[in-house]
Formats: C-alpha cells, structure tokens, sequence
C-alpha cells in the first residue's frame, strides 16, 4: 500500500502496520526483542528538494514511534508524472514498545 505523503497520513500508515505486526493483546512473543529484531518495514515515500522540512517531519513520526530507517534507496519507484519514490527499510527498536505501551 502506498501511504498518504503527509507527516500524519504516514503516522496513521505505520501504527496500522505496527499494530498488525506486533498486535494490541498481552503476546510477549511478539512483544521480544529477538522477534522484533527480524521485522522490516518497507515505505515508499518523496518529498522534493525544496520540501526538506516535510522530509525531516516524516523521518522525525518513523523515530518518534521507535522506529530505526535502517536503509534508503534513492529513486526507487516512480509513478506515471510524479516524483520518484525512495524506498525506506525500517527497523524496530526496543522504543517501539514504549511507544506501544502509551496508547
């Protein structure tokens, strides 16, 4: 899926894919570091040169819901008449349960 290009539209995008992985219920299996030491995201997203301040609020939601952009590739998909998408790899850190455990 491809997430909407603002800060908030990809906040929402990966608190649904966080929720889906790890899961809202008491499952410490999934809740273990060595779990989520397997997990990667992938998140397709641009923002042009001259938007850098949006860029830096996207990647300050990936931190702030302790998540870690492990890689980034560069002009990795690009739509029919619009910029071409960066592919992210993000990985989850021990944060992610502390974000988890305030909602």
């Amino acid at each position: 899926m491809d997430p909407p290009y603002t800060p908030v539209g990809i906040q929402y995008w990966l608190q649904r894919a966080l929720e889906t992985t790890i899961g809202t219920g008491r499952n410490k299996k999934r809740k273990s570091e060595q779990f989520l030491s397997r997990i990667r995201y992938l998140l397709a997203y641009a923002y042009s040169d001259t938007a850098s301040a949006r860029g830096w609020d996207v990647q300050k939601v990936i931190a702030d819901l302790g998540l870690l952009i492990d890689e980034k590739f560069r002009f990795f998909n690009q739509y029919h008449k619009a910029k071409p998408s960066d592919l992210y790899i993000l990985r989850p850190t021990p944060k992610l349960l502390a974000w988890k455990s305030h909602q």
